[in-house]
């Protein structure tokens, strides 16, 4: 393909920009040997860059017959192709992931409105009754409707606080220590 990138320009030649690498290549004989045989290419995924394959061939120019090159190409595409295969894997599973976060956070959310409603309906009830003054009320039931707006009302402090608690496990603001 034309995206191949191919570095066997002679000591001292440049082109385009190269003049500047190769002047820097010189003074380093060992690089300068390992770039001039090196042929980068990309791995492309529905068009994006996912990484490149540096390949350093043995003999030095393998690539410059078009059988060898047609073949280095196609194993490039497969590479490519599986890089994209795992990306996309990754992507289904995140969103997976996320799908079952978001009916976790509704079926919780639907739990504890039902937990919040039950004593909040209770307390409303019994406060309703003893302060309807048309309903005559002994003192014993009087008794305990209070004590039954007080139960609910701790029961509810307490459904609140652990919502709270969790909401600070959950984000990091409470720290456990273990003794």
């Amino acid at each position: 393909t034309n995206a191949i990138h191919r570095h066997d320009t002679a000591p001292g030649s440049s082109s385009g920009g190269a003049g500047a690498v190769n002047a820097g290549i010189q003074s380093r004989p060992s690089m300068r040997l390992a770039l001039l045989a090196l042929l980068a290419m990309p791995l492309l995924a529905e068009g994006n860059a996912v990484g490149v394959l540096a390949v350093v061939p043995e003999p030095r120019f393998r690539f410059a017959d078009p059988a060898q090159r047609h073949l280095l190409e196609t194993f490039v595409a497969q590479i490519a192709l599986a890089l994209e295969r795992a990306l996309l894997a990754d992507e289904a599973q995140r969103a997976e992931l996320r799908a079952e976060t978001e009916e976790m956070r509704s079926s919780l959310l639907s739990s504890v409105s039902h937990d919040l409603r039950t004593p909040i309906g209770t307390v409303l009830g019994a406060a309703t009754t003893l302060h309807d003054e048309t309903i005559t009320l002994s003192v014993q039931e009087r008794t305990e409707l209070a004590a039954t707006i007080r139960d609910e009302a701790a029961r509810l402090a307490r459904l609140v606080s652990n919502l709270l608690d969790m909401t600070r496990v959950e984000s990091g603001g409470l720290v456990l220590k273990k003794e």
